[in-house]
Protein backbone atom coordinates (compact mmCIF):
# COMPACT_ATOMS: atom_id res chain seq x y z
CA UNK A 1 0.00 0.00 0.00
CA UNK A 2 1.56 3.45 -1.32
CA UNK A 3 2.64 5.55 2.00
CA UNK A 4 -0.04 8.32 1.32
CA UNK A 5 -2.77 5.54 1.66
CA UNK A 6 -1.23 4.82 4.87
CA UNK A 7 -1.44 8.26 6.07
CA UNK A 8 -4.65 9.17 4.79
CA UNK A 9 -6.08 5.92 6.30
CA UNK A 10 -4.79 6.61 9.54
CA UNK A 11 -6.46 10.11 9.56
CA UNK A 12 -9.56 8.89 9.03
CA UNK A 13 -9.38 6.08 11.47
CA UNK A 14 -8.27 8.05 14.16
CA UNK A 15 -10.69 10.71 13.47
CA UNK A 16 -13.36 8.05 13.29
CA UNK A 17 -12.65 6.52 16.32
CA UNK A 18 -12.40 9.71 18.84
CA UNK A 19 -15.71 9.25 19.76
CA UNK A 20 -15.60 5.52 20.55
CA UNK A 21 -12.51 6.01 22.50
CA UNK A 22 -14.31 8.87 24.10
CA UNK A 23 -17.54 6.83 25.11
CA UNK A 24 -15.74 3.95 26.07
CA UNK A 25 -13.82 5.62 28.74
CA UNK A 26 -16.46 7.87 30.16
CA UNK A 27 -20.15 7.11 29.46
CA UNK A 28 -21.10 10.70 30.64
CA UNK A 29 -22.04 13.29 28.01
CA UNK A 30 -19.66 15.51 29.85
CA UNK A 31 -16.82 13.46 29.72
CA UNK A 32 -17.65 12.98 25.72
CA UNK A 33 -18.05 16.52 25.23
CA UNK A 34 -14.96 17.43 27.11
CA UNK A 35 -12.67 15.25 24.33
CA UNK A 36 -13.83 17.62 22.07
CA UNK A 37 -12.91 20.63 23.81
CA UNK A 38 -9.50 20.21 25.69
CA UNK A 39 -6.38 21.40 23.72
CA UNK A 40 -4.95 18.02 25.01
CA UNK A 41 -6.13 14.74 23.67
CA UNK A 42 -5.61 12.74 27.19
CA UNK A 43 -6.39 15.72 29.20
CA UNK A 44 -5.28 15.69 32.65
CA UNK A 45 -4.17 11.98 32.43
CA UNK A 46 -6.35 10.97 35.43
CA UNK A 47 -4.79 13.74 37.60
CA UNK A 48 -1.16 13.25 36.37
CA UNK A 49 -0.55 16.63 34.92
CA UNK A 50 -2.22 18.78 37.49
CA UNK A 51 -0.48 16.82 40.36
CA UNK A 52 3.25 17.30 38.47
CA UNK A 53 1.98 20.75 37.87
CA UNK A 54 1.39 21.23 41.57
CA UNK A 55 5.12 20.74 42.06
CA UNK A 56 6.25 23.27 39.16
CA UNK A 57 6.59 20.03 36.35
CA UNK A 58 4.93 20.46 33.22
CA UNK A 59 5.08 18.07 30.44
CA UNK A 60 3.84 18.02 26.76
CA UNK A 61 4.32 15.20 24.27
CA UNK A 62 3.26 16.08 20.81
CA UNK A 63 2.98 13.67 17.45
CA UNK A 64 3.28 14.81 13.91
CA UNK A 65 2.97 13.17 11.07
CA UNK A 66 3.71 14.13 7.60
CA UNK A 67 2.76 12.64 3.68
CA UNK A 68 4.78 14.90 0.94
CA UNK A 69 5.57 14.06 -2.38
CA UNK A 70 7.50 15.68 -5.13
CA UNK A 71 4.90 15.87 -7.57
CA UNK A 72 7.17 17.23 -10.13
CA UNK A 73 10.77 18.58 -10.41
CA UNK A 74 13.36 18.47 -7.62
CA UNK A 75 15.98 15.73 -7.76
CA UNK A 76 13.95 12.91 -7.50
CA UNK A 77 9.78 12.58 -8.10
CA UNK A 78 9.06 10.56 -4.65
CA UNK A 79 6.42 10.12 -1.88
CA UNK A 80 7.44 9.40 1.68
CA UNK A 81 5.81 9.01 4.85
CA UNK A 82 7.62 10.20 8.31
CA UNK A 83 7.11 12.37 11.64
CA UNK A 84 8.44 12.72 14.82
CA UNK A 85 7.01 13.02 18.59
CA UNK A 86 8.29 15.55 21.01
CA UNK A 87 8.67 15.23 24.59
CA UNK A 88 9.14 18.43 26.04
CA UNK A 89 9.60 19.08 30.10
CA UNK A 90 9.56 22.51 32.12
CA UNK A 91 10.40 22.88 35.61
CA UNK A 92 9.28 25.77 37.73
CA UNK A 93 12.88 25.50 40.51
CA UNK A 94 10.89 27.31 43.25
CA UNK A 95 7.63 25.06 43.10
CA UNK A 96 9.44 22.26 43.19
CA UNK A 97 10.90 22.98 46.26
CA UNK A 98 14.36 24.64 45.08
CA UNK A 99 14.94 28.39 44.78
CA UNK A 100 13.41 31.39 43.07
CA UNK A 101 14.09 32.14 39.43
CA UNK A 102 15.40 28.81 38.24
CA UNK A 103 13.76 27.04 35.39
CA UNK A 104 14.71 23.39 33.29
CA UNK A 105 13.87 23.07 30.61
CA UNK A 106 14.33 19.08 28.71
CA UNK A 107 13.08 18.56 24.86
CA UNK A 108 13.95 15.07 23.30
CA UNK A 109 12.94 13.62 19.98
CA UNK A 110 11.87 10.73 18.27
CA UNK A 111 12.05 10.74 13.86
CA UNK A 112 10.21 7.68 12.55
CA UNK A 113 9.59 7.22 8.76
CA UNK A 114 11.35 9.10 6.07
CA UNK A 115 11.25 13.03 4.29
CA UNK A 116 11.28 14.20 0.56
CA UNK A 117 13.73 16.73 1.49
CA UNK A 118 16.49 14.86 0.29
CA UNK A 119 14.36 14.40 -2.87
CA UNK A 120 13.77 17.73 -3.27
CA UNK A 121 17.03 19.04 -3.50
CA UNK A 122 20.01 20.90 -1.55
CA UNK A 123 18.98 23.61 1.11
CA UNK A 124 15.40 23.87 0.13
CA UNK A 125 14.37 22.24 3.90
CA UNK A 126 10.43 21.30 2.55
CA UNK A 127 9.86 19.92 6.23
CA UNK A 128 11.33 21.79 9.00
CA UNK A 129 10.28 19.40 11.87
CA UNK A 130 11.87 16.00 10.12
CA UNK A 131 15.42 18.04 10.08
CA UNK A 132 15.87 17.10 13.90
CA UNK A 133 17.47 14.82 15.68
CA UNK A 134 19.30 14.36 12.39
CA UNK A 135 18.09 14.84 8.90
CA UNK A 136 16.97 11.32 7.43
CA UNK A 137 17.93 10.01 10.34
CA UNK A 138 15.76 7.82 12.32
CA UNK A 139 16.57 8.13 15.75
CA UNK A 140 15.48 9.67 19.66
CA UNK A 141 18.04 11.74 21.04
CA UNK A 142 17.70 14.62 23.45
CA UNK A 143 17.68 17.66 21.22
CA UNK A 144 18.30 20.28 24.35
CA UNK A 145 18.32 20.92 27.88
CA UNK A 146 18.91 24.25 29.48
CA UNK A 147 19.32 25.82 33.02
CA UNK A 148 17.83 29.18 33.83
CA UNK A 149 18.20 31.36 36.83
CA UNK A 150 16.72 34.85 37.12
CA UNK A 151 18.93 37.38 38.72
CA UNK A 152 17.29 40.41 38.62
CA UNK A 153 13.65 41.91 38.09
CA UNK A 154 12.41 45.28 38.17
CA UNK A 155 8.79 45.87 37.29
CA UNK A 156 8.41 44.54 33.93
CA UNK A 157 11.61 44.04 33.19
CA UNK A 158 14.38 41.31 33.96
CA UNK A 159 17.60 39.63 33.43
CA UNK A 160 18.49 35.42 33.19
CA UNK A 161 21.47 33.52 32.50
CA UNK A 162 21.31 30.18 30.44
CA UNK A 163 23.14 27.34 29.70
CA UNK A 164 22.49 23.98 28.71
CA UNK A 165 22.48 22.47 25.21
CA UNK A 166 20.25 24.58 23.12
CA UNK A 167 18.13 23.19 20.29
CA UNK A 168 17.95 26.06 17.17
CA UNK A 169 14.73 25.48 16.90
CA UNK A 170 14.04 26.10 20.20
CA UNK A 171 16.05 29.28 20.47
CA UNK A 172 14.10 30.90 17.72
CA UNK A 173 10.87 29.87 19.25
CA UNK A 174 11.81 31.72 22.53
CA UNK A 175 12.17 34.75 20.21
CA UNK A 176 9.42 34.11 17.96
CA UNK A 177 6.61 31.82 19.08
CA UNK A 178 4.62 32.64 15.53
CA UNK A 179 7.10 30.55 13.88
CA UNK A 180 5.85 27.21 14.72
CA UNK A 181 8.87 24.86 14.40
CA UNK A 182 7.00 23.24 10.86
CA UNK A 183 4.23 21.68 13.09
CA UNK A 184 1.76 24.30 13.49
CA UNK A 185 2.22 26.52 11.09
CA UNK A 186 4.46 26.88 7.29
CA UNK A 187 6.53 23.63 7.56
CA UNK A 188 9.18 24.86 4.92
CA UNK A 189 12.54 26.34 7.00
CA UNK A 190 12.95 29.20 4.57
CA UNK A 191 9.69 30.39 4.84
CA UNK A 192 9.67 30.57 8.62
CA UNK A 193 12.91 32.39 9.37
CA UNK A 194 15.45 33.69 6.84
CA UNK A 195 17.56 30.39 7.40
CA UNK A 196 20.48 30.36 4.57
CA UNK A 197 22.90 32.92 5.60
CA UNK A 198 23.15 31.68 9.25
CA UNK A 199 23.54 27.76 8.36
CA UNK A 200 26.66 27.79 7.52
CA UNK A 201 27.86 27.90 11.19
CA UNK A 202 24.52 27.41 13.16
CA UNK A 203 24.21 23.85 14.10
CA UNK A 204 20.89 21.97 14.86
CA UNK A 205 21.63 21.68 18.44
CA UNK A 206 24.78 23.49 20.28
CA UNK A 207 26.57 23.70 23.56
CA UNK A 208 26.07 27.52 25.24
CA UNK A 209 25.56 29.61 27.28
CA UNK A 210 25.09 33.49 27.55
CA UNK A 211 22.24 36.23 29.32
CA UNK A 212 18.78 37.55 28.50
CA UNK A 213 16.80 40.26 28.89
CA UNK A 214 12.94 39.99 29.38
CA UNK A 215 9.94 42.33 29.23
CA UNK A 216 6.61 41.32 30.01
CA UNK A 217 7.61 37.99 30.03
CA UNK A 218 9.49 38.42 26.05
CA UNK A 219 12.90 38.54 25.45
CA UNK A 220 13.97 41.77 24.50
CA UNK A 221 17.53 41.46 24.01
CA UNK A 222 20.58 38.62 24.87
CA UNK A 223 24.16 37.49 24.37
CA UNK A 224 24.72 33.99 23.71
CA UNK A 225 27.97 31.85 23.33
CA UNK A 226 27.34 28.55 21.12
CA UNK A 227 30.27 25.56 20.38
CA UNK A 228 30.62 25.40 16.98
CA UNK A 229 30.00 21.72 17.22
CA UNK A 230 26.69 19.81 16.01
CA UNK A 231 25.16 18.05 19.57
CA UNK A 232 21.71 16.81 18.67
CA UNK A 233 23.06 13.05 18.96
CA UNK A 234 25.92 13.79 21.58
CA UNK A 235 26.98 15.36 24.78
CA UNK A 236 28.84 17.95 22.83
CA UNK A 237 31.65 17.80 25.50
CA UNK A 238 34.13 15.82 23.75
CA UNK A 239 35.02 18.43 21.06
CA UNK A 240 33.89 21.33 22.96
CA UNK A 241 35.82 24.42 21.45
CA UNK A 242 37.60 22.15 18.77
CA UNK A 243 36.59 24.61 15.93
CA UNK A 244 35.94 27.90 17.90
CA UNK A 245 32.98 29.50 19.40
CA UNK A 246 29.67 31.30 17.72
CA UNK A 247 28.60 34.44 19.42
CA UNK A 248 24.93 35.55 18.86
CA UNK A 249 23.33 39.01 20.02
CA UNK A 250 19.47 40.41 20.09
CA UNK A 251 17.64 43.17 20.66
CA UNK A 252 14.21 43.91 20.14
CA UNK A 253 12.04 47.07 20.28
CA UNK A 254 8.69 46.34 21.04
CA UNK A 255 5.60 48.94 19.72
CA UNK A 256 1.91 49.42 18.52
CA UNK A 257 1.04 50.32 15.19
CA UNK A 258 -2.71 51.90 15.26
CA UNK A 259 -3.11 50.06 18.54
CA UNK A 260 -1.82 46.41 16.81
CA UNK A 261 1.46 44.61 18.84
CA UNK A 262 4.69 44.37 16.32
CA UNK A 263 8.27 44.54 17.30
CA UNK A 264 10.96 45.03 15.33
CA UNK A 265 14.40 42.55 16.11
CA UNK A 266 18.06 43.14 15.00
CA UNK A 267 20.31 40.10 14.89
CA UNK A 268 23.83 39.55 14.66
CA UNK A 269 26.15 36.50 15.07
CA UNK A 270 29.60 35.10 14.09
CA UNK A 271 31.79 32.32 14.25
CA UNK A 272 35.45 32.30 15.03
CA UNK A 273 35.80 28.64 13.42
CA UNK A 274 37.24 27.54 9.99
CA UNK A 275 34.61 26.07 7.49
CA UNK A 276 34.92 25.79 3.47
CA UNK A 277 32.51 27.30 1.23
CA UNK A 278 31.15 23.58 -0.08
CA UNK A 279 31.36 22.36 2.67
CA UNK A 280 28.64 19.95 4.23
CA UNK A 281 26.49 21.00 6.98
CA UNK A 282 24.17 18.50 8.96
CA UNK A 283 21.15 20.36 7.62
CA UNK A 284 21.40 19.05 4.36
CA UNK A 285 20.37 15.57 2.88
CA UNK A 286 22.27 15.04 -0.17
CA UNK A 287 21.27 11.95 -2.17
CA UNK A 288 23.30 11.93 -5.50
CA UNK A 289 27.02 12.66 -6.11
CA UNK A 290 26.55 16.03 -7.99
CA UNK A 291 25.03 17.70 -4.57
CA UNK A 292 26.28 21.13 -3.85
CA UNK A 293 27.78 19.75 -0.10
CA UNK A 294 29.29 16.44 -1.54
CA UNK A 295 32.74 16.66 -3.20
CA UNK A 296 34.43 13.23 -3.16
CA UNK A 297 38.16 13.51 -3.06
CA UNK A 298 38.41 16.97 -3.08
CA UNK A 299 40.17 18.86 0.06
CA UNK A 300 38.48 22.47 0.06
CA UNK A 301 40.33 25.92 0.81
CA UNK A 302 38.81 26.53 4.68
CA UNK A 303 38.18 30.74 5.47
CA UNK A 304 37.47 31.94 9.25
CA UNK A 305 34.92 33.67 10.51
CA UNK A 306 31.55 33.38 8.99
CA UNK A 307 29.32 36.25 10.16
CA UNK A 308 25.39 36.73 9.50
CA UNK A 309 23.14 39.52 10.32
CA UNK A 310 19.60 40.11 10.18
CA UNK A 311 16.08 42.38 10.66
CA UNK A 312 12.82 41.13 11.39
CA UNK A 313 9.55 42.65 11.41
CA UNK A 314 6.87 41.38 12.98
CA UNK A 315 2.91 42.75 13.17
CA UNK A 316 -0.50 41.97 14.16
CA UNK A 317 -2.15 43.79 11.23
CA UNK A 318 -6.10 42.56 12.73
CA UNK A 319 -7.16 40.86 16.18
CA UNK A 320 -10.20 40.22 17.76
CA UNK A 321 -11.15 38.23 20.66
CA UNK A 322 -9.93 39.23 25.07
CA UNK A 323 -6.55 38.25 24.16
CA UNK A 324 -6.38 38.90 20.57
CA UNK A 325 -5.94 34.79 19.79
CA UNK A 326 -8.30 35.65 16.33
CA UNK A 327 -5.76 37.45 14.51
CA UNK A 328 -3.73 38.06 11.01
CA UNK A 329 0.06 38.52 11.04
CA UNK A 330 2.66 39.78 8.94
CA UNK A 331 6.29 38.73 9.41
CA UNK A 332 9.11 39.42 7.50
CA UNK A 333 12.85 39.33 7.82
CA UNK A 334 16.27 40.09 5.41
CA UNK A 335 19.85 38.27 6.46
CA UNK A 336 22.51 39.02 5.08
CA UNK A 337 26.22 37.20 5.43
CA UNK A 338 29.53 37.01 3.87
CA UNK A 339 30.71 35.46 0.29
CA UNK A 340 32.91 32.99 1.98
CA UNK A 341 32.62 30.25 3.38
CA UNK A 342 29.37 31.22 3.73
CA UNK A 343 26.80 29.55 0.93
CA UNK A 344 24.38 32.44 0.94
CA UNK A 345 24.86 36.12 1.36
CA UNK A 346 21.32 37.49 1.54
CA UNK A 347 17.90 36.10 2.09
CA UNK A 348 13.92 37.27 1.89
CA UNK A 349 11.11 35.67 3.65
CA UNK A 350 7.62 37.21 4.05
CA UNK A 351 4.81 35.35 5.04
CA UNK A 352 0.54 36.50 6.19
CA UNK A 353 -0.47 34.00 8.72
CA UNK A 354 -4.66 34.41 10.12
CA UNK A 355 -5.20 32.82 12.61
CA UNK A 356 -9.53 32.15 13.78
CA UNK A 357 -10.05 34.24 10.72
CA UNK A 358 -13.45 32.81 9.93
CA UNK A 359 -16.17 32.92 13.64
CA UNK A 360 -16.80 29.71 13.45
CA UNK A 361 -13.48 28.26 13.31
CA UNK A 362 -11.47 30.12 15.68
CA UNK A 363 -8.38 27.94 16.17
CA UNK A 364 -7.82 27.20 12.10
CA UNK A 365 -5.03 28.34 10.62
CA UNK A 366 -3.79 29.80 7.58
CA UNK A 367 -0.78 31.42 5.66
CA UNK A 368 0.71 32.43 2.39
CA UNK A 369 4.55 32.95 2.44
CA UNK A 370 7.62 33.29 0.36
CA UNK A 371 11.41 32.74 0.01
CA UNK A 372 14.07 34.72 -1.92
CA UNK A 373 18.17 33.35 -0.85
CA UNK A 374 20.73 35.04 -3.04
CA UNK A 375 23.67 32.19 -3.34
CA UNK A 376 27.45 33.38 -2.83
CA UNK A 377 29.25 33.88 -6.30
CA UNK A 378 31.50 31.85 -4.13
CA UNK A 379 29.76 28.76 -4.30
CA UNK A 380 28.25 29.02 -8.07
CA UNK A 381 32.10 29.13 -8.75
CA UNK A 382 33.06 26.69 -7.00
CA UNK A 383 30.53 24.30 -7.55
CA UNK A 384 30.77 24.99 -11.31
CA UNK A 385 34.88 24.55 -11.21
CA UNK A 386 34.90 21.75 -8.87
CA UNK A 387 31.64 19.63 -10.08
CA UNK A 388 30.63 20.89 -13.16
CA UNK A 389 27.23 22.32 -11.47
CA UNK A 390 25.51 25.66 -12.35
CA UNK A 391 24.26 26.93 -9.35
CA UNK A 392 21.02 29.66 -9.56
CA UNK A 393 19.56 31.38 -6.28
CA UNK A 394 17.42 29.59 -4.28
CA UNK A 395 13.17 31.10 -4.31
CA UNK A 396 9.72 28.95 -3.07
CA UNK A 397 6.55 29.86 -2.11
CA UNK A 398 3.82 27.79 0.36
CA UNK A 399 0.54 27.88 1.01
CA UNK A 400 -1.10 26.19 3.90
CA UNK A 401 -4.58 25.60 5.66
CA UNK A 402 -4.57 23.98 9.16
CA UNK A 403 -8.16 22.80 10.60
CA UNK A 404 -8.67 21.83 13.83
CA UNK A 405 -10.33 18.52 13.96
CA UNK A 406 -10.76 19.04 18.12
CA UNK A 407 -8.05 21.36 19.76
CA UNK A 408 -6.31 18.48 20.40
CA UNK A 409 -5.70 17.74 16.65
CA UNK A 410 -4.78 19.30 13.78
CA UNK A 411 -4.96 18.45 9.84
CA UNK A 412 -3.05 20.95 7.36
CA UNK A 413 -3.07 20.93 3.77
CA UNK A 414 -0.02 22.58 2.43
CA UNK A 415 1.16 23.32 -0.84
CA UNK A 416 4.94 24.46 -1.74
CA UNK A 417 6.82 25.48 -4.96
CA UNK A 418 10.75 25.45 -4.56
CA UNK A 419 13.43 26.77 -7.42
CA UNK A 420 16.28 24.36 -6.59
CA UNK A 421 20.06 25.81 -6.53
CA UNK A 422 20.68 23.44 -9.27
CA UNK A 423 19.54 24.68 -12.62
CA UNK A 424 18.75 21.38 -14.04
CA UNK A 425 16.50 20.64 -11.53
CA UNK A 426 12.78 21.97 -12.56
CA UNK A 427 10.99 23.75 -10.12
CA UNK A 428 9.58 21.06 -6.97
CA UNK A 429 5.97 20.74 -7.11
CA UNK A 430 5.19 19.75 -3.30
CA UNK A 431 2.14 18.89 -2.00
CA UNK A 432 1.83 17.71 1.56
CA UNK A 433 -0.46 16.58 4.32
CA UNK A 434 0.45 17.16 8.40
CA UNK A 435 -1.64 15.30 11.17
CA UNK A 436 -0.66 16.81 15.12
CA UNK A 437 -1.78 15.58 17.86
CA UNK A 438 -1.34 17.24 21.63
CA UNK A 439 -1.44 14.79 23.64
Amino acid sequence: MKTHNIFLNTIMLFVLCVPTISQAADSEASAFEGMWTRDKLFGDWGGLRSGLGKHGIAFDIKLSQFYQSVEDGGVNENDEYGGKVDYVVNVDGEKLGLWKGLFLNFHAETQFGHSITGDAGDLTFPNTAMLWPLPGEQSTEVTGWTVTQGVYQKGDTALALMAGKINALDLVDMVFPNVGGGTDSFMNTNVLVTALPWLRYVKLSMLGAGGLMLKDGKIQGGLIFLDSNNATNNTGFPKLGDNGFITVGLYRFFFDLHGKPGSLSFLAAGSTGEYSVLERTEWVIGRTPTSVFVVPGVELEKERGPWSGGVYYDQILWQSGNKGERNVRFFTSVSIADDDPSFSDWSFMGQVEATGFFPSRPLDKMGIGGFYSGMTSKVKSEAEDLLGVSIQDLSGFEVYYSAAVTPSIHVTGDLQLINNPREVDDMAIIPGLRMVIDF
